[in-house]
């Protein structure tokens, strides 16, 4: 990056916030292409019934998708909770995506992701 460059974090909704059903909900993919740094992804609940797992999956033609090693939250079993987890762009394939596993009955939640830009220059 230039020395007189400003890097800027673009914050990023990739789950509107919902009810969510006992089951696995998975995010819209995030394109890391045009990415640079750490890009984080927070989880946001409301009222919960039962338990939520929060963790990444990267995935590199945006269909066949797998977990990110390493890439998962402490389990939410109260209401009103922010999980975040972080992971380097450089060490994920070029899709990743945010995944909710609910269990027992339903949790409220919206996960964003805060990227940064690459800086060209």
């Amino acid at each position: 990056m230039p020395a007189n460059a400003i890097a800027v974090a673009t914050p990023l909704w990739v789950r509107a916030a919902a009810v969510v059903a006992a089951a696995t909900d998975n995010s819209t993919a995030l394109d890391m292409t045009g990415y640079e740094g750490v890009a984080t992804f927070v989880w946001v609940t409301g009222a919960i019934t039962g338990t939520m797992d929060a963790k990444l999956q990267d995935s590199a033609d945006n269909s066949s998708f797998a977990d990110v090693t390493g890439a998962t939250a402490s389990q939410v079993t109260t209401a009103n909770q922010i999980r975040s987890i972080s992971v380097d762009v450089r060490n994920v394939r070029r899709y990743v995506r945010a995944v909710s596993v609910v269990a027992t009955t339903s949790c409220a939640l919206g996960v964003s992701a805060i990227v940064q830009k690459k800086v060209t220059g």
